[in-house]
């Protein structure tokens, strides 16, 4: 055993030193691989999640294009129908499916689109505004999970609460007050009722439609 205080050979000292910087070297090449290896794992990472996002943005814009070409050609075609609204009953479904964000969406680019077609007013904002507020309805009921008679029921009863706000825009534009509006509002119940089972009889048939090919909730 070396003496405390011992002092080791120049020759051993030196090959000591050179071994020392060698497992350092080692050490440190260990490190820097570790360090580039954990480096190109992000990038692979963030590569991969950069094609997941672009490639569900782009399924969802396709989506939301068809639907409110779909909506758009329904409205046209059944424009002479006196609130014969398929397009109703499709906005409700898409909460149920796509979520609200997306539902609203396509329901404002429907209504604009349309509106723009048929003739432009403030009403259309009116009917944007209507449409919106019973959507929000729609979404904060099916989230607790109702019944699918339940649903098609508030599919039944919210197109009278859209009449009524949509006469309401028309009484504050054309100034209707007192007994004459409540005159406008109940001749236009009958109209109203015709949205109503409209809304209920496609919702229906819709929903077993989109259930049986299954479109995804999120896109």
């Amino acid at each position: 055993m070396r003496p405390r205080g011992a002092i080791f050979p120049k020759s051993l000292q030196k090959r000591w030193e050179i071994r020392k910087a060698k497992l350092s070297s080692f050490v440190i090449a260990i490190e820097a691989q570790n360090i580039a290896k954990k480096a190109v794992d992000k990038e692979i990472q963030a590569f991969q999640l950069h094609a997941i996002i672009e490639n569900m943005t782009t399924r969802r814009i396709t989506t939301i294009a068809l639907l409110v070409a779909t909506c758009t050609i329904l409205r046209l075609a059944l424009v002479e129908l006196p609130n014969i609204k398929p397009i109703t009953a499709l906005f409700f479904l898409f909460i149920l499916f796509l979520g609200l964000s997306d539902s609203l969406i396509i329901m404002t680019l429907t209504m604009l689109l349309t509106g723009f077609m048929l003739g432009f007013s403030p009403l259309v904002i009116g009917q944007v505004l209507v449409y919106a507020l019973l959507m929000l309805v729609f979404w904060l009921l099916s989230k607790r999970k109702a019944p699918i008679w339940l649903m098609a029921g508030l599919a039944f009863v919210l197109p009278f609460f859209y009449g009524l706000g949509t006469d309401l825009m028309s009484a504050a534009l054309f100034g209707l007050y007192g007994q004459t509006f409540y005159a406008y509002w109940l001749a236009g119940l009958p109209f109203d009722l015709a949205h109503g089972v409209s809304t209920l009889v496609f919702f229906l048939i819709f929903y077993f439609i989109f259930d049986r090919t299954k479109l995804q909730k999120k896109l």
